[in-house]
């Protein structure tokens, strides 16, 4: 598909989030004093400084402006700049937020994207709303020419390894996990998507993208990605402001419960031995309880999962039961 082709579905995002003018194509250029600190910190066989070099940045500012109005809204960020936080972001395996808070102070991040030492990097969801611009053809056709760039000169790594995992995947089922995370985290972006359609598809656009870049790794660490993605969805979507009939509206209330069986998740992966861990969200008789000895149990009453932990109430669908009911 070729990008020319996207263009009535460019119109329907340009209508749901508001017209975005394209604004300057580059940030500020960085001072002598800072292409002196480049110069000094940022070694000359770095891998930054060959993408740079290579990946022709530049071409991708006219392949990108169909995307905004030439003359209409406020003005964007550069958007190769986002482009460029894209392919950190891929290359070292790094969510929205992490990118952004390593480019504050690592100088050869700073130097790739070819900002002053002092310049104000976007926030980080300016990148999810930068994917969901361009949707997941237009950021696949898009992407898939940097990707391709940059395996020619040896720059994609076909395993990139997270550090540390241990600590946040502890005694958990792996692979079951991974499914009930992704579960989670899909049920929630179709839940939110009412409410912010182009973060919604910005957020689809980075499964993709984390998919491609966890397919050789482990199962361990492509649970931390997923968890840290689905980490930083909730952070948006809970912050959404509730609609006036939010007491009443159906579509309001099957998110907040989207939201509380996503919460629920992250907790059990934060304390594995907790009672009540949430097993599958589509199937409802699926239990992880305690009676001497963890075992799996059901409860009998049909539904989508809900889990009563404790007292307190996970709810999934339309009513809510009380384990061991």
């Amino acid at each position: 598909m070729e990008l020319a082709d996207l263009a009535p579905r460019i119109h329907v995002l340009l209508a749901m989030e508001g017209v975005l003018m394209l604004g300057k194509l580059s940030p500020p250029p960085p001072t002598e004093l800072d292409r002196r600190a480049f110069e000094a910190y940022v070694p000359r066989d770095h891998c930054l400084r060959k993408a740079l070099q290579v990946i022709p940045w530049d071409d991708f500012n006219e392949i990108l402006a169909p995307f905004y109005s030439p003359d209409q809204g406020r003005p964007s960020e550069p958007p190769v700049l986002l482009l460029k936080c894209e392919y950190l972001r891929y290359h070292y395996n790094l969510s929205d937020r992490q990118v952004i808070e390593r480019a504050r102070t690592d100088i050869a991040f700073r130097y790739f994207l070819q900002v002053d030492l002092h310049h104000l990097l976007p926030d980080p969801s300016s990148l999810c709303l930068f994917r969901g611009r361009l949707g997941q053809d237009g950021f696949r056709k898009v992407f898939g020419q940097i990707v391709t760039v940059g395996r020619q000169h040896g720059l994609v790594k076909d395993r990139l390894r997270i550090k540390d995992a241990s600590h946040v995947i502890a005694d958990i089922a792996v692979p079951t996990t991974l499914a009930l995370v992704a579960q989670a985290r899909d049920r929630l972006l179709a839940t939110a998507e009412p409410w912010e359609p182009v973060r919604v598809e910005g957020e689809r656009v980075n499964v993709e993208l984390l998919r491609a870049a966890n397919v050789s790794r482990s199962n361990e660490e492509r649970l931390l990605a997923r968890v840290t993605h689905l980490r930083d969805i909730l952070a948006w979507v809970d912050a959404l402001s509730p609609p006036e009939d939010a007491a009443t509206n159906l579509g309001w209330q099957d998110l907040q419960r989207a939201l509380a069986v996503a919460h629920k998740i992250l907790a059990d992966q934060e304390d594995p031995k907790a009672g009540d861990r949430i097993r599958s969200t589509v199937d409802p008789e699926a239990r992880r309880n305690k009676h001497g000895d963890w075992y799996d149990g059901a409860n009998t009453a049909a539904g989508s999962l809900l889990v009563c932990e404790h007292g307190s109430w996970y709810a999934a669908d339309a009513a809510c039961y009380r384990l061991g009911e």
